[in-house]
């Protein structure tokens, strides 16, 4: 019975360990940084009205149509929701990072989408700040 018992208990600490390994491993591919800096710098330089600094990490082409759109848009979003007080890297899964921000009014969420070079491919924000 004993035998039984460590058995299973070994086979129990085998699975948690590569679990861990691998999900560990998952989490910090060397893409994963760069990809969470980006995203931020994108929320950062927005909150900061610096459009070209927001989009320096995107795609050459969708640069023209973020550059033109977001000085119209993100004053509206500062309007309706306020300052922003933080932003937290929620998650990443593939090639997307999932950003929560929270401002004085509530709260949006973020989704940046990455291509293999590390480059933006897009941006969008969800969400009812009032």
């Amino acid at each position: 019975m004993k035998k039984k018992v460590l058995i299973v208990s070994v086979s129990v600490l085998v699975i948690v360990v590569v679990w861990l390994v691998f999900f560990r491993s998952k989490a910090n591919a060397p893409g994963s940084q760069i990809m969470a800096d980006r995203a931020l710098n994108v929320i950062d330089s927005l909150q900061a009205g610096d459009y070209k600094k927001a989009t320096r990490d995107f795609d050459d082409q969708i640069v023209p149509i973020f550059i033109r759109k977001l000085p119209e848009v993100w004053p509206t979003v500062m309007a309706k929701a306020g300052p922003l007080k933080a932003r937290t890297v929620e998650r990443m899964k593939g090639n997307k990072v999932y950003i929560t921000c929270t401002f004085e009014r509530g709260t949006l969420w973020g989704v940046v989408e990455f291509d293999g070079a590390n480059k933006i491919v897009n941006f969008s924000m969800y969400g009812h700040p009032v």
